[in-house]
């Protein structure tokens, strides 16, 4: 039951109100034959640097660059501008037909002269085949090369069209076959085979003289008319099949070795297929002159058709999973993400809502009301004075409401939203139809309606359980047990504008603009945000999927948002860079496995399942150049600098096609730094001492993850006067010097000086906790005596006398005898002709006359005053 809000002037005249009468019945019975939701293309032509606007093929090197082949040269792009090549740079011919990628990475590309020439990347350089020269004089001027394969042992493998067999040139340059040519094809069986050196290479055979082949097909002539002729082998792995395609024809070919010949349908008469190739595991395409592309599965079923008034060369997918096709005349087209489908309309969706079957119907901002019916869009309503319309479906009572913001409603007697006199909106909340004015909102209290002012613009309301939560520039408000409140006290996150509420599940859902998606739980309130890995903080939309699977709309594209129990969450993004037109968002709807946008730019539509699809996506990366002030650096594996440079500079480029706002890095130079973040394409690594470093480089994906790492290490040389080995000649230099000086002139005439300084090396050398002894004898027994644990020792006559801190020792011996003999003799000093003392063992100095040590009060004679020095050192 559909109920119809209209909006139009205030009626005050019977004949006039006829006249709209007979308006309305217009537009509710005429239906809008709209086209169907398309993928949407940017169009490169020569203008946006192509080197020519007729292209023949599309290729992509190991390094991710995507190479266009062209009359005028060949253009590589990287995602930011376009690079030109012709003769000047290497080519042997300006026209480039076809690219033939072989499994080592080696693009081989032929020409209209019939010079062949091989890449892998613009770094490495175009490289013209040895045997040009030899082809050139053994295939006639006219022959079109339709295949070409490179062996495992490096011979060359060429099929021409309209010529039978093939020519096979080994990697001395030896023709081990020819191919031949025939005058007609008139009643007769073509055969095509495939070489058993390489098994995606085809050659016609008609003469049946190639016998060890790895697979033979026939076909009649009359399969072919008016198709070309050209052969290509589409490998299907997941179905245990290969499609060997012939124009319009095409045949099955099954692991088992089963074979099945088809006819595809074209979608005109006479329609002349230009090329085809392998989509993907399900899917092929087939290029059509002046007929665009069309993609079938396995089967030959029909599944899409784009650019259908352009003749197509080529149909590649791009390692982010975007497609790029190329034409004869218009250039090359290029769609993000192939899985968003498009439509566009003369205004743009506000609202949508479905019915029980999955029914689509759209209010627009020009006050039209529009039911999507499969491929059709059917035209329901239009405002007479172009307000924005709006629409909605109820599940309870199976009630569509539509119409438009004006101010004058016409209301069926037994509607729910009958008693307003300026409704405003109607909330999207499934729970409840419940509509609101500008400023009011209407509830019922003992079983009678009443308005309830509220002292802001209202954007949404919704209900849970008796209460009724409201929306409103200044915030959110309640009203419950009769009373309008504010909900600024129980959360900040309530003081926002909010765009929309959603009840279910027992929790809130609000969409705001500032605060991010705010969830109320019936113990907590948090706020995921941009801080938190939205897009945007400003939200107009929440879809509340399943308990764990929100869908919400900002002013920057599409959030998912996968909840967790314990209230984490993961996010996924869906914007401009993911492949959306546009990313101002204003509802959102979801029917089957699909989700539907209403958008700025118009309707969009997708799988669910495409945020898998975006986690697949690889990132090409590398590192570009290196300079040292002015000056590239040659490197491979690693990179070496002679000697520190202040102006050390790292450039790298990552390859992307979508990612229009740049990409995100991080990197660091030892594994166990922290990692630096940057949006540049270069980094300064200044001031790096000399030593080794690994450099390593990631990139930010479309899932936030950090990925696709490369890593270069940096080898900085130290200069000849800090190696080691120029330090090694110096330290010897230097002690030859000392041993030679105290040879000659110390040790000469001062032999106990050399035993001090011996004795202060050696004592240098051991290890701290290793004690040092002195032998001496004291009543008639020899004692192993630790050395710091003397305190102070004196002479008395002929003997000495020896202090540590428990114990007093004789011995027969002269004072500075026994001086001589400690291991350790720097650690004492003498302070009195008569007294030496340990260094650490003194705990007083007084003055210059007297010390102590062990409580012991000790002279100092004027003589050795200068010694007090090395104690109070």
């Amino acid at each position: 039951m559909i109920k119809f809000v209209n909006a139009s002037f205030e009626l005050k005249n019977y004949c006039y109100y006829s006249g709209l009468k007979f308006i309305l019945i217009v537009f509710f019975f005429s239906e809008l034959l709209l086209n169907s939701q398309s993928l949407y293309f940017k169009n490169y032509t020569a203008i946006d640097g192509l080197s020519s606007s007729e292209v023949y093929d599309i290729t992509q090197d190991t390094q991710g660059y995507l190479w266009f082949a062209t009359d005028r040269g060949l253009t590589r792009y990287d995602g930011s501008k376009f690079t030109r090549y012709t003769t000047t740079d290497g080519l042997p011919d300006n026209v480039v037909f076809n690219f033939f990628e072989q499994e080592d990475g080696t693009i081989w590309c032929t020409t209209r002269s019939h010079k062949i020439f091989y890449f892998k990347n613009a770094k490495e350089g175009f490289c013209k085949y040895a045997y040009n020269d030899l082809i050139s004089n053994n295939i006639s001027k006219r022959a079109i090369l339709s295949n070409l394969a490179v062996s495992d042992d490096n011979h060359l493998l060429l099929a021409y069209q309209n010529f039978d067999g093939f020519l096979q040139v080994d990697a001395q340059g030896n023709i081990l076959n020819y191919p031949y040519s025939f005058k007609s094809k008139e009643k007769r069986t073509n055969i095509y085979k495939a070489h058993k050196l390489a098994p995606d290479f085809i050659f016609e055979d008609n003469r049946d003289s190639y016998k060890n082949a790895a697979l033979t097909l026939k076909w009649h002539l009359d399969s072919l008319k008016n198709n070309s002729s050209y052969t290509r082998t589409l490998k299907f792995p997941n179905h245990k099949l290969n499609i060997v395609s012939l124009g319009n024809s095409f045949s099955l070919i099954h692991s088992s070795g089963k074979k099945t010949n088809k006819v595809l349908s074209s979608y005109k008469k006479d329609a002349i297929a230009i090329m085809s190739g392998k989509y993907d595991e399900d899917t092929f395409w087939v290029g059509y002159q002046y007929g665009g592309v069309i993609l079938r599965d396995f089967k030959g079923n029909f599944k899409n058709h784009f650019l259908k008034n352009e003749s197509v060369t080529k149909l590649y997918k791009d390692h982010e999973g975007g497609i790029w096709i190329a034409t004869l005349n218009a250039g090359v087209f290029y769609c993000k993400e192939p899985a968003i489908l498009h439509k566009s309309f003369k205004s743009y969706p506000v609202s949508l809502t479905k019915n029980e079957e999955d029914e689509l119907y759209l209010a627009f901002h020009n006050g039209e009301v529009i039911k999507k019916d499969k491929n059709q869009y059917k035209l329901l309503y239009k405002s007479l004075r172009s307000f924005p319309a709006y629409v909605k479906y109820d599940k309870e009572y199976k009630e569509l409401y539509y119409g438009d913001f004006s101010k004058n409603w016409e209301l069926d007697k037994n509607s729910k939203l009958k008693g307003y006199k300026y409704i405003y909106g109607i909330s999207d909340d499934e729970n409840s139809t419940k509509g609101f004015e500008k400023n009011s909102v209407r509830v019922a209290v003992n079983g009678e309606f009443k308005s309830i002012n509220i002292p802001e613009r209202i954007f949404d309301v919704s209900t849970k359980e008796n209460a009724v939560l409201i929306g409103t520039l200044g915030g959110m408000y309640i009203y419950d047990n009769d009373k309008l409140q504010h909900l600024k006290n129980k959360s900040s996150y309530y003081t926002h504008r909010i765009s929309d509420i959603d009840s279910k599940f027992d929790n809130i859902y609000v969409s705001t603009m500032g605060a991010g998606l705010v969830i109320e739980k019936k113990d907590t309130i948090f706020s995921i945000n941009k801080k938190s890995g939205l897009l945007s903080d400003i939200c107009t939309e929440v879809f509340v999927e399943d308990p764990y699977t929100i869908w919400l709309g900002t002013n920057r594209g599409l959030n998912r948002i996968t909840l967790y129990k314990n209230n984490t969450y993961d996010i996924d993004k869906l914007s401009i860079n993911e492949g959306l037109l546009c990313s101002e968002i204003f509802d959102i709807e979801i029917i089957d496995k699909n989700i539907f946008i209403a958008s700025k730019e118009g309707l969009f539509k997708f799988p669910k399942s495409i945020f898998d699809h975006i986690k697949q996506q690889k990132k090409w990366l590398e590192i570009d150049h290196v300079t040292l002030g002015n000056k590239r650096l040659d490197f491979e594996d690693y990179i070496v600098i002679k000697c520190p440079d202040p102006d050390l500079k790292i450039a790298f480029k990552s390859i992307s096609f979508k990612d229009e706002d740049g990409a995100e890095y991080r990197y660091k130079i030892n594994e166990n730094s922290e990692w630096n973040y940057t949006n540049n394409s270069s980094v300064d690594l200044p001031d790096l001492a000399f030593g080794n470093y690994l450099f390593k480089l990631q990139i930010k994906t479309e899932d936030g993850m950090w990925r696709e790492s490369i890593q270069k290490s940096i080898i900085i040389l130290a200069p000849f006067w800090k190696t080691w080995w120029f330090n090694l000649i110096i330290v010897g230099v230097v002690v030859l010097l000392v041993f030679l000086s105290f040879r000659f002139r110390v040790l000469t005439f001062d032999k106990k000086l050399a035993k001090i300084i011996y004795f202060a090396i050696l004592n240098k050398l051991r290890y701290k906790e290793e004690e040092l002894f002195v032998n001496i004898k004291s009543d008639g027994k020899i004692i192993k005596l630790v050395s710091n644990e003397i305190g102070y020792f004196k002479s008395s006559r002929n003997y000495v006398e020896i202090y540590t801190a428990n114990k007093r020792y004789l011995i027969r011996k002269k004072l500075d005898d026994f001086y001589h003999d400690l291991p350790d003799l720097v650690e004492f000093t003498k302070v009195h002709r008569s007294y030496y003392v340990r260094l650490d063992k003194v705990a007083e100095i007084k003055g210059n006359k007297e010390l102590s040590v062990f409580n012991t009060t000790i002279p100092v004679s004027k003589t050795y005053v200068d010694n007090l020095k090395r104690i109070s050192a």
